[in-house]
């Protein structure tokens, strides 16, 4: 039984408020090692959270977490080992982390707990890697590459070709609509031959809290899972009014079917404020070095 009494503070809260008995202390190992690693860093703060729900055709993932690492003046080698082995991950991927990523980066960690999933994502300029694992035997990638504002309209057309139907797209685009898009990154696999397009994650400069578009994210819910318990759904929208949307991911699985993903923060002042969005599939503005 969780103590609502040892609960702080506002990330903690958040955990609490969404996290399911059964994943709880998958999630609560990887926040507290956060923890004491932001205190090792001397950072002065506790690690700020991020929660996301994932829409497919045969099921919704509900309990998939991200934690950003800031505040540090630099993230050198030994942190990134030190986090590598506090998730399990499979130890070749330092190796790979420590040839590809030699400029400045910013560094997210993910734990997903209805797939047995944890991430590791580097930002270095305008691409990304993400590193995803279930065992320390081996990890897939993929490659996250900004959007030119120019081409923002194409990602629309783009949707279209990808089967995505009006509907949705008009009611996507009444939560996000185009002129309030700030960032748009597209998710390809890097290692397929030639790299195709998988998705897209876009950001809106509009606070898109999550209760004044209940209706609509209800929609976009029942047009890609018609057979999920949309009170459980519904449930998630209430516990989550006052949170406030993110990003939104938008992509075909591996089968071609639609996904959508939400991502929700629990206090978008505050992070608008420490962690104004200026790179993509990052929080923060602190300039921080690999080294």
């Amino acid at each position: 039984m969780i103590n609502k009494r040892e609960v702080k503070s506002k990330s903690k809260i958040f955990i609490l408020k969404n996290v399911n008995s059964d994943d709880y202390n998958g999630l609560s190992a990887l926040y507290n090692l956060m923890c004491e690693l932001y205190k090792a860093w001397g950072t002065g703060i506790e690690p700020d959270i991020e929660m996301s729900v994932k829409i497919g055709k045969d099921k919704i993932c509900y309990n998939r977490y991200a934690i950003p690492v800031v505040g540090t003046p630099a993230v050198t080698l030994n942190m990134i080992k030190r986090v590598l082995e506090g998730i399990d991950a499979p130890p070749q991927l330092l190796d790979v982390i420590k040839e590809r990523h030699t400029r400045r980066i910013r560094m997210i960690v993910g734990y997903d707990y209805d797939s047995g999933g944890k991430r590791i994502y580097f930002n270095e300029g305008d691409e990304a890697y993400g590193y995803e694992f279930k065992d320390n035997l081996k990890f897939f990638t993929k490659r996250y590459i900004l959007v030119h504002k120019t081409d923002y309209d194409k990602v629309i057309a783009h949707l279209k070709q990808m089967g995505f139907q009006n509907e949705f797209i008009e009611t996507f685009l009444q939560i996000l609509p185009l002129e309030y898009w700030s960032q748009v990154c597209e998710r390809t696999n890097p290692l397929v031959d030639k790299e195709n397009v998988i998705g897209y994650h876009i950001y809106s400069s509009r606070k898109v809290m999550v209760g004044e578009f209940g209706s609509s994210l209800r929609k976009i819910m029942s047009l890609i899972n018609v057979e999920s318990d949309k009170r459980r759904f519904d449930l998630w929208l209430q516990k989550n009014e006052e949170s406030y949307l993110s990003w939104t991911g938008i992509a075909a699985d591996k089968n071609g079917q639609a996904e959508v993903t939400l991502y929700i923060r629990p206090d978008a002042e505050e992070w608008d404020e420490r962690y104004s969005p200026k790179d993509f599939l990052s929080f923060f503005e602190i300039e921080i070095m690999n080294r």
